[in-house]
């Protein structure tokens, strides 16, 4: 999740707790923490709203979050796996040590995954499994492409091989998922030699949102949008920019991926006047086990 993230925290505090419940209280926020919504955010509208303090057990792969929520939560916080942040990673993410030793450049065509790497995947998914039984994983995707002409590179792609491992990992435990992007990067296209698919043809993205249990979460925003440099942009134009963070058309690309259950919607203005929303969506094998409350 960039520095653009503009995700409500407010909007998740009637849904994560009880989900988190449902799943015996094991959260795994594999992500920095939306830069507009700071941890003591985080703990008043979530945590302490919710009355149920001092009973979360809060993993993450992330240094940055992992400082915030240990500084501003009374919750058991700890990182996974134990590692100390990758040196080559600028966001302060946790993988394996090993993992430095198989890297990988992005690919041109897609691929399976290698042998060593499937290893790596299946060693990390079993540490999450045994540490984490039952747990919600949170997680974050660097774009969503809805339509490229190659289809084992539609879906979430990450800026790092050790990354796309890591959700490889995290998408393979059976447990439910909650997918965090904004606007902007729900249909920004995947980009050979630079891009890490998520999914490729040992673990189709077509087969993976529709048979394991995985949840959306869109964050957009209200802007003048010819006001805005490019950077501020995305690098995209004015026009497209406001397409694409309209929350009609971001309700129409989830339910074509099959995303059709609607968990939260909500729009917050900042003390600044500037206005936000959300939208999480889920498919069925999510809502089987999240049954909306």
């Amino acid at each position: 999740m960039d520095m653009m993230e503009p995700l409500p925290v407010q909007l998740l505090a009637p849904v994560l707790p009880p989900m988190a419940r449902a799943r015996s209280r094991y959260v795994v926020p594999g992500t920095r923490l939306p830069t507009r919504c700071g941890a003591p955010a985080t703990r008043g509208n979530i945590l302490d709203n919710d009355k149920d303090t001092g009973r979360w057990k809060i993993r993450t792969n992330n240094v940055e979050t992992l400082l915030q929520l240990m500084l501003h939560t009374d919750e058991d916080v700890g990182r996974l796996p134990i590692a100390a942040p990758d040196p080559k990673d600028p966001y302060g993410a946790i993988f394996p040590p090993d993992w430095r030793k198989i890297r990988q450049s992005a690919p041109i065509t897609p691929r399976g995954l290698y042998p060593k790497e499937i290893t790596a995947v299946e060693n990390l998914k079993n540490l999450f499994n045994e540490e984490l039984p039952e747990a919600l994983f949170l997680a974050t995707t660097s774009c969503l492409d809805l339509d490229h002409r190659e289809p084992h590179f539609k879906g979430p792609h990450v800026g790092s091989h050790p990354n796309m491992l890591f959700k490889r990992a995290v998408f393979t435990t059976g447990n439910p998922v909650v997918l965090f992007l904004h606007a902007e990067k729900l249909g920004a296209s995947f980009e050979a030699r630079k891009c890490f698919p998520v999914f490729g043809p040992d673990l189709p993205w077509h087969e993976t949102r529709i048979e394991r249990p995985l949840a959306v979460c869109v964050g957009y925003r209200e802007c003048q949008w010819k006001s805005l440099t490019q950077q501020e942009l995305e690098n995209l134009s004015p026009e497209e920019a406001e397409k694409r963070n309209n929350p009609n058309r971001i309700k129409e690309e989830l339910i074509k991926l099959g995303f059709t259950n609607l968990y939260a919607e909500q729009k917050i203005k900042s003390n600044e006047g500037a206005i936000s929303g959300a939208i999480i969506m889920a498919n069925e094998k999510f809502r089987e086990k999240l049954p909306k409350c």
